[in-house]
């Protein structure tokens, strides 16, 4: 074997052993792409559901206030009162 033939064998096995490692990195960023996106819809999700839940409290208290009902305080950790109450 000729050193030329070294060398382009070396050079072959470099680009080849790059192509792999650069395939590996890429399809792990691919999956925390999509574990980012995944995370994002869910919060997303929530976000809609914490303000219809927080619309259907207040017409429930509203409808026991109406009947004379007086409704229990609201833990402050639902925040239904947007920051204006203590």
């Amino acid at each position: 074997m000729t050193a030329t033939e070294l060398i382009a064998i070396l050079t072959a096995s470099a680009g080849a052993i790059a192509t792999g490692v650069g395939t590996i990195l890429n399809s792990r960023r691919a999956g925390a792409d999509d574990q980012i996106k995944a995370m994002r819809a869910q919060i997303a999700k929530l976000d809609r559901w914490k303000i219809v839940a927080r619309h259907y409290i207040a017409q429930l208290r509203g409808e026991l206030a109406d009947r004379g009902i007086q409704s229990p305080e609201p833990p402050p950790e639902l925040e239904l009162y947007g920051g204006d109450r203590g």
